[in-house]
């Protein structure tokens, strides 16, 4: 029998290192390949740099002024209004810009860097570096739990553990824009799962560390100071505390007490510090500056976060919106709007469903028929310890998803509820695999399945990467897209034989606005083997209601728009 994770060997632990390195380089690769900038430098002028200078120089707010123009506007949080002279996505309060981005990681990151070193940190370098130790605490958590409670998974089920924790968050997306949005949320998936970690570790049986218990809390401070929903974490740490008091075997009522406040004492400071941040701000402790933010669509003044109504496409929007497949390179997208237009005030940016991304999750059905897997050895305590801590994990990421369901649908937030939605599920794969009475025909079936949920999130989410938002790879490294398009050629041009792919188009370029009742040359790229195009154009995707003919073979045609 492979030897229990409990007992890796010393080319295990290698194995597993070496996993881990190659998932670290990709996260770098995927965010310097990116148009950002990548390299320290002085006054790079991003949001998180700029924050960092505002808090070396003493004040709360960005050393960038607000333009007159901006400040003499009859309501500057217009949009419509605003365009020309805003600092996007920055927050307008009494005269100067804030950031409604949470602090932590300018404190913990950025400031030290630029004492450090007298540079400015790069944010896809901070993003990478986030990312990265969020995949290393959540395998070390999934490894916790695995080495505590269920000591029969073998070895290669914990490596495959890491690479879908690596890819399965849809962290790979995140990384291809790694801009001041993906720090925030990269900072509080690493630091909430670093802290569910260490509180995980100090509850373990027969263990009761307090400094651990601080270490966490201080942990999940920060995490809230990134990201604020990050919070709901606390789950853990609450029902550990309850724990702790009501528990006499734990000691007297006086050192159970301390124990609390261990638990619980550094996270609630933070929680306070971040209020005070607030209202040294904007003169109140819950407002973080969303309501002040120049944004592009509905003004913040007016525009609501949180909408229930929202709830129902939000959750088809994270759960179950497939990727649009192609023919043409690079295959898979995140095309939302093509599986389900979304409704009126819906705000929507390239999506795709976690169920598809990361298949793993769908074992989450099976969990509450999964209680008889999970076990040690005459020890049923600890089957009832694990349930519970995989039921709370999975309630975090529930949580989450709803919250965010409610807000609007984007790749990024996935990352927010992912992880707590993929280690219980990876628990109840492992749970059913290492089963000890299952027939073997029905095991092997249960290993087939889990192994082609691996290889189809790796996949899906490489695929996805290699566009992000809006061509990120393709724009800033177009080199590298290149070569990755040439190795794929052969299957674009295998698949194209088999299912017509649409040509890239040359003119106009993508998302150009083009003139009412003018003549507009539509040109495209010829596509091996094809003797014929047909040329669609209309008000919708797949209409021709304006315009649609062969062309004869000629890669380009001349299309009148009507005037109106």
């Amino acid at each position: 029998m492979t030897p229990g994770v409990w007992r890796l060997s010393l080319g295990q632990r290698a194995a597993l290192a070496s996993m881990f390195a190659l998932i670290v380089a990709f996260n770098f690769w995927t965010a310097t390949t990116s148009e950002l900038p990548a390299r320290p430098a002085k006054d790079m002028r991003s949001y998180y740099d700029l924050l960092a200078n505002a808090f070396l120089s003493g004040h709360l707010y960005l050393s960038v002024q607000p333009s007159p123009e901006l400040l003499q506007l009859a309501d500057p949080y217009d949009s419509q209004q605003n365009a020309h002279y805003r600092l996007h996505d920055a927050a307008l309060y009494n005269g100067r810009y804030y950031l409604y981005y949470g602090p932590a990681p300018t404190l913990v990151l950025f400031v030290p860097f630029r004492l450090i070193t007298g540079l400015d940190l790069p944010e896809p370098i901070a993003v990478a570096l986030l990312c990265s130790l969020g995949v290393l605490f959540s395998f070390l958590l999934l490894q916790l739990l695995c080495r505590t409670y269920l000591r029969k998974v073998s070895f290669w089920l914990l490596l495959a553990g890491m690479v879908i924790l690596a890819f399965g968050t849809t962290t790979p997306f995140l990384l291809r824009r790694p801009q001041h949005y993906e720090v925030a949320i990269s900072a509080g998936y690493a630091f909430a799962l670093a802290s569910v970690y260490l509180y995980v570790l100090g509850f373990l049986p027969c263990r009761s560390n307090r400094t651990v218990f601080v270490a966490a809390s201080v942990l999940l401070g920060l995490a809230g100071g990134s990201r604020f929903p990050a919070l709901l974490a606390g789950m853990i740490p609450l029902a550990i505390a309850v724990r702790f008091f009501r528990n006499k075997r734990y000691g007297y009522l006086r050192d159970r007490a301390i124990t609390v406040v261990a638990i619980l004492g550094p996270v609630g400071a933070s929680i306070i510090l971040l209020g005070l941040y607030n209202y040294l701000r904007f003169g109140s402790w819950t407002e973080f500056g969303m309501h002040y933010t120049l944004q592009g669509g509905i003004s913040a003044r007016v525009y609501k976060w949180f909408v229930l109504s929202r709830l129902p496409s939000g959750l088809f929007y994270y759960l179950l919106a497939p990727p649009h497949f192609t023919a043409d390179f690079p295959f898979v997208h995140a095309e939302p709007w093509l599986s389900m237009s979304p409704p009126a005030a819906f705000p929507i940016e390239p999506v795709a469903g976690i169920m598809f991304l990361a298949p793993t999750t769908l074992a989450l059905a099976f969990a509450p028929f999964s209680y008889g897997s999970f076990r040690r050895l005459k020890v049923r305590l600890y089957k009832v310890r694990l349930y519970l801590v995989a039921s709370i994990l999975g309630g975090i990421g529930l949580g989450l998803l709803i919250l965010y369901a409610s807000c609007g649908a984007t790749m990024r937030y996935v990352v927010d509820f992912a992880p707590f939605l993929l280690i219980p599920a990876l628990l109840v794969w492992y749970g059913w695999i290492c089963k000890p009475r299952i027939h073997p025909w029905l095991r092997r079936g249960v290993v087939y399945a889990f192994v082609l949920t691996m290889i189809s999130t790796v996949v899906l989410n490489a695929a996805v990467s290699l566009t992000g938002y809006s061509d990120n790879l393709k724009k800033g490294s177009p080199q590298v897209y290149q070569i990755i398009h040439d190795f794929f050629r052969p299957l674009e041009g295998a698949l194209c034989r088999i299912e017509m792919c649409n040509p890239e188009l040359i003119q106009p370029i993508p998302g150009s606005t083009m003139a009412n009742g003018s003549k507009v040359l539509f040109k495209w790229k010829a596509m091996p083997g094809a003797t014929d195009y047909w040329i669609d154009v209309g008000t919708a995707t797949g209409h021709g209601d304006i315009y649609g003919s062969f062309t004869h073979g000629a890669t380009s045609a001349q299309v009148l728009l009507p005037s109106n």
